[in-house]
């Protein structure tokens, strides 16, 4: 990677590898997104987010990049905020802000909806799950996992969420 970089964020779009945000080198958070190409085994730079973060989350859908939530050293200042690249246009815009902040969670897209699950907010490790419709452009609360996790990473296999 052409910058070293840790707690990022990173999904697949459009057949390319895209990683988001992190703490560089000297610990501060970043807005830089770079993206690998694996056909040509080469890196480039790509639109860098609207704000650094660090401990985001990311998934894609639909030719879209999906950025939501941040942050973990100061619980103070989590993001609420969801970001979407659009592939086409190059430009990042933004969804309806999460219900409340949070941090170092996982996210995936299912059927259409964006599931959000687990993290951190300003006081507790979360077993909440959370949906965004894209075409409300709004969040509901869904089922919590049994138990709080945080740093976690997740899968989905027939449309079924593994976290």
């Amino acid at each position: 990677m052409p910058t070293a970089r840790s707690e990022i964020a990173g999904a697949v779009l459009n057949d390319k590898i895209y990683i988001v945000g992190g703490f560089d080198n000297t610990g501060r958070s970043t807005s830089n997104v770079e993206v690998y190409n694996p056909v040509t085994g080469k890196w480039m730079q790509s639109t860098s987010l609207p704000q650094s973060l660090d401990h985001a989350a990311a998934t894609s859908f639909n030719g879209k990049l999906y950025v939501v939530g941040g942050g973990y050293l100061n619980r103070d200042t989590l993001s609420d905020k969801l970001y979407i690249f659009d592939s086409r246009t190059n430009n990042w815009n933004e969804g309806a802000n999460l219900p409340t902040p949070r941090g170092a969670l996982t996210a995936n897209y299912i059927k259409g909806m964006l599931y959000v699950t687990g993290g951190v907010d300003s006081e507790n490790t979360l077993a909440s799950t959370l949906a965004y419709n894209p075409s409300l452009d709004q969040w509901t609360e869904k089922a919590p996992m049994p138990t709080a996790r945080e740093h976690l990473t997740s899968a989905v296999i027939d449309n079924k969420l593994y976290v």
